[in-house]
């Protein structure tokens, strides 16, 4: 199982792993870099702090750069629930771990263990990230940029939108960067690219969540490129900020779907009076040529417990040509909007909706409509 795990967790992660990284070739290999790294981190803890400096140096440059990025399963237990045995060297603490824990835990701990001795020795991480800052080679900087972002370090702001406006090689960690310290600011630079303005869209919808539209974004709503209009709409959706109402009852009447798709959840995360400003306007999606269009929007009413939804809800529910993923969303919206899922079997051995007993299920729901007198 560890072995097919570590395939599965390359595979997924590869993306995020830093230029010139290795990952470990098989599991023993693994084992053996992460108990390497915990007894260099452990030792360092164990000495008096007066003392810690040069071993401060040696985990923020050489040691947590070579796990960071090595992913660990989320089962794992939370670090704050182990119960770590005492007086054990930490060769024995180590063995201890593998023995008694999955691999995996014992990453985890590792890495939190170093991280914490960073953060508990921050002044000297802040020297030694304002020293790779003005490195002239990618690795430094980018080893600062991994820490700036670990730590939250607001202050280095002005750096990290220095790297992401003059390295090209180093924008897109410059970037992620960026949205972990929630640098609103800087939405104007992510869309400043006139070749591709939304190419960072996603994390500018996490800029963009409950806060004020940003001038920058607005305009591209209106782009004649689909593309950009619908990832534009993407950034804004969790807004919630009302200057969106003209755009959403616009783009709702938008040719491309997927502009449609997320005008809609533009309006869905509208507050109160803005909201019912565009309530009618949601509505007619209900009734949308494009069946994908129809699902969200099912969707994102049976969260808002509105009966609204109820009919385009059935007209899904009864239709045997979605495919299973599509068919357990609105199966699963029918429970969110009535709390009831009527004994509908959702196995993958019989969820299709012309079962006996599915369409005996979807009869019951259809009575739920009629008592509860949805129009």
């Amino acid at each position: 199982m560890e072995k097919y795990f570590l395939i599965f967790l390359v595979f997924l992660f590869i993306v995020l792993l830093p230029s010139g990284f290795v990952f470990p070739s098989d599991i023993s290999e693994l084992q053996d870099k992460t108990k390497e790294s915990f007894m260099q981190i452990e030792d360092v803890w164990r000495i008096p702090k007066e003392k810690q400096k040069e071993g401060i140096v040696k985990i923020y440059k050489e040691v947590l750069p070579s796990i960071y990025f090595i992913p660990f399963s989320d089962t794992t237990i939370p670090n704050q629930f182990l119960k770590i045995p005492e007086n054990l060297s930490t060769n024995e603490l180590a063995n201890w771990f593998l023995k008694e824990h999955r691999l995996s835990q014992f990453m985890r701990y590792t890495k939190s263990r170093g991280l914490n001795l960073l953060r508990e020795n921050i002044q000297e991480t802040k020297r030694l990230i304002k020293i790779d800052l003005l490195s002239a080679t990618d690795k430094e900087r980018e080893r600062a940029l991994m820490y700036i972002s670990e730590f939250k370090l607001s202050e280095f702001n002005e750096d990290v939108l220095g790297i992401f406006l003059h390295s090209t090689e180093l924008e897109s960690k410059a970037a992620y960067t960026m949205r972990d310290l929630q640098m609103y600011d800087g939405i104007k630079f992510l869309v400043s690219k006139p070749e591709n303005p939304t190419k960072y869209f996603e994390i500018l919808r996490t800029l963009q969540t409950n806060k004020k539209a940003h001038d920058s974004i607005l305009p591209l709503l209106d782009s004649p490129d689909s593309e950009i209009r619908w990832k534009s709409a993407y950034a804004l959706a969790e807004s919630g900020d009302e200057i969106l109402i003209p755009y959403i009852k616009k783009l709702i009447k938008d040719q491309k779907s997927e502009v449609r798709k997320q005008a809609a959840y533009m309006g869905f995360f509208l507050k109160d009076c803005a909201y019912k400003k565009v309530y009618s306007d949601l509505v007619t999606l209900l009734s949308d040529k494009d069946r994908s269009v129809r699902i969200e929007v099912v969707c994102m009413f049976s969260w808002n417990k509105d009966i609204v939804c109820a009919k385009a809800m059935l007209d899904l529910l009864r239709d045997n040509s979605l495919e299973e993923r599509s068919h357990s969303r609105i199966w699963q919206a029918m429970h969110n909007l009535c709390g009831n899922y009527f004994g509908y079997y959702h196995g993958s051995d019989g969820w299709k909706p012309k079962t006996k007993n599915n369409k005996i299920s979807i009869k019951k729901f259809e009575e739920w409509i009629a008592n509860n007198k949805v129009k």
